[in-house]
């Protein structure tokens, strides 16, 4: 009866991957990004992309972790 996380795969991409904070630390984010990525390589042989905002340091280590690289930076103003 409560959402732990969620995650959106949108063609080749891994769009707002969540993990609520009462199950953060748990293991969940490295779940959805595992199933996103096994997903996406079924349904799509584009690499696979994802952005993430510079501030979010823990879904950058995530990322990181899992194998994804950052290849562009993009300055929002």
């Amino acid at each position: 009866d409560e959402l732990m996380g969620s995650v959106a795969c949108i063609g080749n991409e891994i769009d707002d991957l969540f993990v609520s904070k009462p199950y953060q630390g748990m293991g969940y984010g490295k779940q959805l990004l595992l199933f996103a990525v096994h997903h996406i390589q079924q349904t799509n042989s584009d690499p696979i992309t994802l952005h993430v905002a510079k501030w979010n340091e823990k879904a950058i280590s995530l990322y990181l972790q899992n194998g994804f690289k950052c290849v562009y930076a993009e300055k929002i103003r």
